[in-house]
């Protein structure tokens, strides 16, 4: 039992790039950041032998960009054992970029009402 959770532990390590989110955070603007709300659990493909988690509920924050790009943050779950803090791009209409900016990048088709975009007050 150690044992696998060791390797899931090294083998989403070595996915992930360690999994700290990068990038440059952004000032804080006078109306707040903008945010996305998962509204159901779902479970997508990342990069291979990894398979993402994305909770009822979980926020994730427009707080920084990557290589230019917008990108929200928030908590994720890796094959189902390993939680950690996740960037993600959110394309509208319940599509996301898993990845993004790097080789593996890949955008997945959620079911409709999956996410909740909640706009900063302009």
């Amino acid at each position: 039992m150690k044992l696998k959770i060791l390797s899931t532990v090294l083998i989403s390590a070595a996915i992930t790039g360690c999994g700290m989110p990068k990038g440059e955070l952004i000032t804080r603007p006078a109306n707040g950041y903008d945010k996305i709300v998962f509204q159901n659990t779902v479970r997508v493909k990342g990069a291979p032998l990894a398979e993402y988690t994305f909770s009822t509920g979980s926020v994730f924050t427009q707080d920084r960009t990557m290589e230019g790009v917008p990108v929200y943050c928030g908590p994720m779950t890796i094959n189902v054992t390993l939680l950690m803090e996740a960037c993600i791009i959110y394309d509208g209409n319940d599509t996301i970029q898993v990845n993004p900016t790097q080789m593996r990048q890949a955008t997945r088709k959620l079911p409709q009402g999956t996410i909740k975009h909640i706009k900063a007050r302009r």
